[in-house]
């Protein structure tokens, strides 16, 4: 080992202390998908997908070309 690896402490879930920082949604349990950007982000991630589908569903993307 090398001189600095000795120096390093590994923090172990049994030495973490009982109070530590958490958010007002983590204290009272709330449903993280309560939050509105929680709820703007999925859409941003999905709606592309979605209407990929559906344009596809619907024959304006032909996807004969790709075959």
């Amino acid at each position: 080992m090398q001189s600095g690896e000795e120096d390093k402490k590994v923090l172990r879930r049994e030495e973490e202390p009982e109070e530590y920082w958490v958010s007002k949604g983590e204290r009272k349990g709330a449903n993280p998908l309560s939050d509105p950007l929680a709820i703007i982000g999925l859409v941003a991630i999905f709606l592309p997908f979605g209407l990929l589908l559906i344009a596809i569903a619907t024959g304006l993307i032909d996807t004969s070309v790709y075959r």
